[in-house]
């Protein structure tokens, strides 16, 4: 049987885990190997810049800026590992 209430309460953890997940893992994208490569780039801040502002979507940025803040040093304990306990 289904039951709302375990999904309400999981619902932030998996919003967390996820959003880190795909910024780990976007993070991989950046022209030079994987994925869209914007075209004349000035120098290699401009390729990393310009690909990820022409290929990623605004649903996308959003997923990497929520993760990668999450992932960073003073919020990781307080949001990513807590997510991940109510997660398991």
């Amino acid at each position: 049987m289904f039951h709302c209430r375990i999904l309400i309460t999981r619902s932030p953890s998996i919003i967390f885990s996820a959003t880190a997940e795909a910024s780990a893992n976007l993070a991989r994208f950046d022209g030079v190997r994987y994925g869209y490569r914007a075209e004349n780039p000035k120098d290699v801040l401009d390729l990393y810049g310009r690909t990820r502002e022409e290929g990623f979507g605004p649903e996308v940025k959003r997923r990497v800026i929520l993760g990668t803040y999450v992932l960073s040093s003073g919020y990781y304990d307080a949001y990513y590992l807590r997510a991940q306990k109510c997660a398991s």
